[in-house]
């Protein structure tokens, strides 16, 4: 890899700026996918708490295991959204911190180019 020219301070504080408007738009989707994970939690509680009652109103002698994984059954749809919403905040959080990473190593790069200026 041939050598980098060096890096300005203007250019730090350009990729600062793209980082803070990166920032910005990921922590908007980790706020998205967060409401997004409280609505499908609620829709599995409720599918599931529905489903145990239709379970617990049929005339046949099941333990309460059987009804807890029956009503899981039922909810699948419900259970994998809440698995899929809970992979988006995971994926957003994960996005944020690495934005975050990034700010910091611009800060200390930032840092090394002024202090460089300043011996030359």
């Amino acid at each position: 890899m041939p050598p980098r020219p060096p890096i300005t301070p203007m250019e730090v504080e350009v990729r600062l700026l793209e980082l803070a408007d990166e920032l910005d738009e990921a922590q908007d989707l980790l706020a998205k996918a967060e409401v997004e994970y409280a609505q499908a939690e609620f829709d599995n509680r409720q599918a599931l708490a529905e489903a145990r009652l239709r379970i617990g109103n049929e005339e046949r002698r099941t333990t309460d295991q059987q009804r807890k994984d029956e009503a899981t059954v039922f909810c699948k749809a419900e259970d994998f959204a809440l698995v899929m919403a809970d992979a988006r905040v995971r994926i957003a959080r994960s996005t944020v911190f690495g934005i975050r990473t990034k700010i910091d190593v611009a800060r200390s790069l930032g840092t090394s180019v002024r202090s460089a200026m300043e011996v030359v």
